[in-house]
């Protein structure tokens, strides 16, 4: 028998924090992790996260789901601290840091241990190195493990090299954005070698999740769980409250937008839009129906962009979002606690 038929999973669905399991348990790919990932390249593009994992594990299979937890909350601190830290630069104080705490995807991401809390931590410290500090290798250097954790950390990258060009007229310093760039490439190399095509071929093949049954299956053990808490209940409340965080969010980030490239003031008006028509994509993909749980869990770096951008604007507007977006969070702790 293949070495992964003893494992116990609560559902025969799963999500990315399955096939993260099964990277951090066999990160060589030397046991045939390719026929139970669906898409091997396009799983082991996000490396980092189950590669920690397995190395903290030391080989012991037992300890990997309890290790990517600790990473998960490990990386929601670094984001809060890094956050914390670009908040006390720009505005002199330091609270904007419980925005990266009470989050939809962060609570999203902690239930299910998929790998959004890490790309977007390292990806603030990228930030925060860049913008506060001035300090681009330092920045380029933790991009280039953002980039290892989620290839989505790619657009920012581009954003920022692009911002440097456009408004800095700093070639010299968008040239060290490709550092990361760079190590991407190489990990593809890496990948192709290993599985006879890149990630995005594979990504391809895939064609996506369907994680709305998923999101279903979330809602009835919340349900089963909490007796007194109705699923249904908690979706009326959730879906309504986080479509109007992103759409408002969505629409905040093309009014930040300039007509032309040169009265940029910062790298996040470019990033924003892109982010908020990814998460709607997500949200939208299967056309049939609205995936909320995409919404959610891609909801981390549109939410990164607006908090950057109040950081660097000073509009207040772009804290009504932000402010949505944590008021559901903290309702679904209420329900979930009880």
């Amino acid at each position: 028998d293949a070495w992964y038929t003893g494992l116990y999973l609560r559902s025969d669905e799963g999500y990315d924090g399955e096939f993260n399991y099964y990277i951090a348990v066999d990160p060589l790919n030397k046991k045939g992790i390719y026929q139970c990932t669906g898409g091997g390249p396009y799983r082991y593009q996000r490396i980092l996260f189950p590669m920690t994992a397995a190395v903290l594990s030391m080989g012991e299979m037992t300890r990997v789901p309890a290790i990517l937890v600790m990473i998960n909350l490990c990386a929601v601190l670094l984001g809060a601290y890094f956050l914390t830290r670009s908040s006390q630069h720009f505005l002199g104080h330091g609270w904007a840091g419980l925005f990266a705490i009470f989050a939809v995807g962060t609570l999203i991401a902690l239930t299910r241990t998929t790998t959004e809390l890490v790309y977007s931590s390292l990806m603030i410290a990228g930030f925060y190195y860049y913008l506060a500090k001035n300090n681009f290798p330092a920045a380029a250097l933790w991009f280039s493990a953002s980039v290892l954790a989620k290839e989505l950390a790619l657009p920012a990258i581009a954003a920022a090299a692009l911002y440097e060009i456009a408004a800095r007229k700093s070639w010299r310093n968008a040239c060290l954005f490709l550092i990361p760039v760079g190590v991407y490439g190489l990990w593809q190399l890496n990948v192709r070698a290993n599985f006879g095509m890149f990630s995005f071929q594979a990504g391809v093949e895939q064609g996506g999740f369907n994680s709305f049954k998923s999101l279903s299956g979330f809602f009835q053990r919340i349900g089963q769980t909490y007796g007194a808490v109705d699923h249904i209940s908690v979706r009326q409340l959730f879906e309504p409250l986080l479509l109007t965080a992103i759409l408002s969010a969505s629409a905040l980030a093309v009014y930040c937008m300039p007509f032309r490239l040169k009265d940029f003031i910062s790298p996040f008006q470019i990033m924003a839009p892109v982010y908020a028509a990814a998460v709607l994509a997500a949200g939208f993909y299967p056309t049939s129906h609205i995936d909320y749980w995409g919404y959610g869990r891609h909801s981390i770096e549109l939410f990164i962009c607006m908090i950057f951008l109040y950081f660097q604007m000073r509009k207040k507007m772009l804290l009504v979002p932000l402010a949505l977006n944590s008021l559901l969070c903290l309702c679904l702790c209420y329900l979930l606690i009880g």
